[in-house]
């Protein structure tokens, strides 16, 4: 009878977690490289930001990949290193894109 009872609870804690954590429908995400040239020693602190309101900050190894989810929408992303090296761009998304993007960093 117990099994019963903790099956029970582990089936209904599995279907509540999954109506919590929904994805949005209409999300998009932007998936990158980070290049950079010989005079840039890594790691780079990598921005992504909307109106000048940063939403992701992460740290990446040069030649590393980098994954964001976003709504769609025009975005800039922006990386920089400790010696300098900085790149900026801006991108946008459209609804349920992949959109892939290489940044290569630059003194």
């Amino acid at each position: 009878m117990k099994f019963f009872i903790l099956l029970n609870f582990l089936f209904s804690f599995y279907l509540q977690a999954n109506e919590l954590v929904k994805p949005y429908a209409g999300a998009s995400a932007l998936q990158g490289k980070l290049l950079a040239n010989k005079k840039c020693l890594g790691p780079a602190v990598i921005w992504v930001s909307k109106s000048s309101e940063i939403l992701y900050q992460i740290e990446s190894p040069i030649g590393g990949s980098f994954e964001f989810h976003l709504m769609p929408g025009e975005y800039d992303i922006a990386s920089t290193t400790n010696n300098g090296c900085q790149v900026k761009k801006s991108f946008s998304v459209k609804k349920d894109e992949v959109k892939e993007i290489e940044i290569k960093l630059t003194k």
